[in-house]
């Protein structure tokens, strides 16, 4: 259970953002519900000397778990022990691919939440045929690239051996 607590938290602090809540948090351990020190146990000895921020970060995921009902606590778990098995490299990525698209404005995230729950519903079949236009159309894109820099390039070396005059 200690190993459900840990994984638990880490999950939470990581992806909560405390912009979405706006909760009075305690700054002492004694402070937090019973609640939330069974969840947070594995912190209970570090608590004091964690910065403020990551407390408060702390405090609202374990009050997030324990709103969620099994199913989505098991989802919450997937969705952990999937991002641990990623490499480090991966985990950076992952990461700044979520404060990037936090940076865009709320009408484009939702527009993106929205195109991405469309995509769920759809077959298997039809996922993997929108993967593979997708795929193409960006293989297309690098292409089309390359061949204007080497186009660049060409342009001036040829520049270069044409004398100015």
């Amino acid at each position: 259970m200690n190993i459900i607590r840990l994984l638990v938290a880490s999950l939470l602090a990581v992806e909560l953002s405390l912009s979405v809540v706006n909760l009075a948090v305690a700054k002492d351990w004694q402070a937090l519900s019973k609640a939330q020190q069974n969840v947070l146990t594995e912190f209970a000895s570090d608590w004091s000397s964690l910065p403020k921020t990551q407390q408060e970060k702390l405090a609202l995921g374990a009050q997030r778990w324990l709103t969620m009902d099994a199913q989505d606590r098991e989802k919450a778990l997937g969705h952990f022990k999937r991002w641990q098995s990623l490499a480090p490299e991966q985990r950076q990525a992952l990461k700044q691919r979520m404060q990037q698209f936090r940076q865009l404005p709320k009408a484009q995230q939702q527009q993106m939440r929205d195109a991405m729950r469309k995509f769920q519903k759809m077959s298997p079949e039809k996922q993997r045929q929108l993967r593979q236009q997708f795929q193409k159309a960006q293989r297309q894109k690098v292409l089309r690239q390359q061949q204007k820099q080497q186009q660049r390039q060409q342009l001036r070396k040829q520049q270069k051996r044409t004398p100015r005059g």
